[in-house]
C-alpha cells in the first residue's frame, strides 16, 4: 500500500519525505548540514528582523539618554523625593544599558546561533523585568511619557524576536539543539550498551574459567581423599575428636564434684591460712587445678573445710549436705579423673605432632584456601554480571531511536534509517 499512500500525498499537495541512511556517529554533522541548508531559505527574513532589532536597540538607547537629561515638570517636591528620583533613575538607566550590552546580534547568523539568541533574549527580558520593578514604578511617576516610549521599544524588541522564532517554527527548525541532544543521548546509550555487552561477555568468560578452576580444585581434593595418607589423617583426626570428647567428659565429671560446694569453698577460702592458691584454682577451674595438683593437696584442704563445717565455724546454708558432698570427693575418683584427663591431653599432643608432619593436611588446607578464593571470585562476578544486565535491560534504544527519527522528520521532512557499526569485541583472559 506504500504506492497508494504516495499517490494520496501527491494529490493532497503534501510533500513526500525523503529517505536517507545516516550513521549515528556522524549524525551531528548531518543535522547541522541539513539545518544550514534549510536555514538558507529563510536567512534574508531572519536578517531583516535582526536589522530591525538593531534599530530598536539604538532607539532604546536614545530614549535612555533622553531620560538621563530629563528635567522635572513639577519642581514642587521635597529634597528626599528628589534624591529618590535621582537614585532610581540612575539604577533604571544602568539596568537597561546592561540589558542592551548583553544583546549580541550575530553578524552572519547560523541556524543554531539564531535559536540560541532567541532563547537568550527571552532570559534577558525576564531578568530585566525582575530587576526594574521598583525603578519602573518610580520613573513612571516622574517621567511617564519617556518611560512609555522605553516600554514601547522593549515591546517591539520582544515582538521582533518572537517573529524570528515564528520564522524558525514555520520552517520546523526552531530547536535544532533539541535534536542534537536527542542524537547525543542515543549515541551515548548505544555506546554504553556496547560497552556493557562487552563487559558482560568478558565477565562470563571469567566466571566460566573460575567455575572450571573450582571443579579442578575439588577434583584434586577428591583424589587426595582417596589416598592412604588421607586415610591415616582421617583416623588420627577421629582419634583426636574422641580424646577431645574424653576431656569434655572429665571436665563435666570434675565440675559435678566441685560445683555443689563452690559457694562454700569461697567462704572457707576467706579463713584459710595455708594453701589458698591451690584452693582458689579449684574454685576457678577445678579440672585444670586437678591436673596441676601432683600431690592432691586439695584432699587435705577439703578435710579441713569439712571439719570447719562440722564445727559450724564457717556459716553456710545446709552444712551437712556440703559435708556429704566433700566426703564424696575421694582420692580414687580424683586420681582416675586426673589420669584420664592427662592421658587424653598427651594423646592429643602426639596426634597434633603427627598431623603437622603429614603433608596431606597441608595439601587439604591449601586447596580449601584456593576454593574459598575462587568462590569469592565467583560471587563477585555473579553480582557484577547481574548489575550490568539490569543496567543493560533498562536501556531502551528503540524508543530513543524513534524519538530522533520523529524529530528529524518534523524538522527536515526526511525519514532516516539510523545505522551504527559496533566495535569488535576484545577477547580477554581471566585473571
Amino acid at each position: 500500500m506504500g504506492w497508494f499512500n504516495s499517490i494520496f500525498k501527491k494529490d493532497s499537495g503534501e510533500q513526500i519525505p525523503e529517505n536517507e541512511i545516516v550513521d549515528l556517529f556522524s549524525m551531528d554533522d548531518w543535522v547541522d548540514d541539513r539545518a544550514a541548508r534549510q536555514f538558507e531559505n529563510i536567512r534574508k527574513d531572519v536578517e531583516k528582523q535582526f536589522f530591525r532589532l538593531i534599530d530598536l536597540t539604538r532607539e532604546l538607547r536614545q530614549n535612555l539618554d533622553i531620560l538621563s537629561q530629563a528635567e522635572l515638570r513639577n519642581t514642587n517636591i521635597t529634597e528626599r523625593e528628589n534624591q529618590i528620583m535621582k537614585g532610581n533613575r540612575q539604577a533604571y538607566i544602568s539596568q537597561h544599558k546592561q540589558f542592551i550590552n548583553m544583546i549580541v546580534v550575530p553578524n552572519s547568523p547560523s541556524c543554531q546561533e539564531t535559536s540560541d539568541f532567541c532563547k537568550g533574549f527571552e532570559e534577558l527580558m525576564v531578568r530585566l523585568a525582575r530587576s526594574t520593578v521598583k525603578g519602573h514604578a518610580v520613573m513612571n511617576e516622574f517621567f511617564s511619557a519617556i518611560v512609555s516610549e522605553i516600554n514601547k521599544r522593549l515591546k517591539l524588541m520582544g515582538e521582533t524576536v518572537t517573529s524570528i522564532k515564528e520564522i524558525l517554527d514555520d520552517n520546523s527548525i526552531s530547536d535544532i539543539g533539541t535534536i542534537n541532544r536527542s542524537v547525543s543521548e542515543l549515541r551515548a546509550k548505544r555506546k554504553l550498551l556496547n560497552e556493557l555487552d562487552n563487559d558482560i561477555d568478558v565477565m562470563r568468560k571469567k566466571l566460566s574459567n573460575s567455575n572450571n578452576m573450582k571443579k579442578k580444585l575439588l577434583k584434586s581434593m577428591d583424589e587426595i581423599k582417596k589416598g592412604k595418607d588421607y586415610s591415616k589423617f582421617r583416623t588420627a583426626d577421629e582419634q583426636k575428636s574422641n580424646l577431645k570428647k574424653q576431656i569434655g567428659d572429665v571436665e563435666d565429671a570434675v565440675s559435678m564434684m566441685f560445683s555443689p560446694i563452690n559457694k562454700a569453698m569461697r567462704k572457707y577460702e576467706r579463713v584459710l591460712a595455708e594453701g589458698a592458691d591451690i584452693f582458689n584454682n579449684y574454685i576457678d577451674n577445678p579440672t585444670a587445678a586437678l591436673a596441676a595438683d601432683d600431690s592432691l593437696m586439695i584432699l587435705q584442704l577439703l578435710k579441713k573445710m569439712r571439719i570447719a563445717l562440722s564445727e559450724r565455724s564457717v556459716e553456710v546454708k545446709d552444712p551437712d549436705k556440703i559435708v556429704g558432698r566433700i566426703e564424696g570427693i575421694t582420692i580414687e575418683r580424683l586420681r582416675a579423673k586426673k589420669a584420664k584427663y592427662i592421658d587424653a591431653r598427651k594423646g592429643i599432643k602426639e596426634i597434633d605432632e603427627q598431623l603437622r608432619s603429614n603433608q596431606v593436611l597441608q595439601d587439604i588446607n591449601g586447596l580449601n584456601y584456593k576454593v574459598e578464593h575462587v568462590d569469592n571470585q565467583i560471587s563477585l562476578l555473579n553480582d557484577k554480571i547481574e548489575r550490568s544486565v539490569k543496567t543493560r535491560d533498562k536501556i531502551d534504544l528503540k524508543t530513543l531511536q524513534s524519538d530522533v527519527k520523529k524529530r528529524i522528520l518534523d524538522a527536515f521532512n526526511v525519514e532516516v534509517d539510523i545505522t551504527w557499526e559496533d566495535k569488535p569485541k576484545v577477547s580477554q583472559s581471566s585473571s
